[in-house]
């Protein structure tokens, strides 16, 4: 494999900010990302559960609560034909909870 200096010209490999640069690749800077989307996640999941079961609960009637349960069924409904979607635009195959590239 080339080396950094194969790639790079040697000015921008003297230059200070060349430095930065590499530092924000390190894992220090890159880890905290992927945890701090898996927990926003799991706090939009908490929040829709919780609405969504006070919406119905709050309900007057027995007729508003149908309604609005029917509602969160065609939202959740709606997250497969997304996937559907993305599926055939991006041309991808979903084997369990990993997406995998068609050819």
């Amino acid at each position: 494999h080339p080396s950094e200096e194969g790639w790079l010209s040697k000015y921008f490999l003297e230059d200070w900010r060349y430095g930065a640069f590499v530092a924000c690749f390190r894992p220090m800077w890159l880890a905290p990302w992927p945890i701090l989307a898996l927990l926003m996640r799991l706090l939009i999941t908490w929040m829709v559960c919780v609405d969504s079961a006070s919406l119905i609960l709050s309900s007057d009637n027995v007729k508003d609560a149908i309604l609005n349960s029917l509602a969160i069924t065609f939202l959740i409904e709606l997250n497969q034909a997304w996937k559907t979607f993305y599926m055939s635009v991006f041309n991808l195959n979903v084997d369990e909870s990993k997406f995998i590239l068609c050819e």
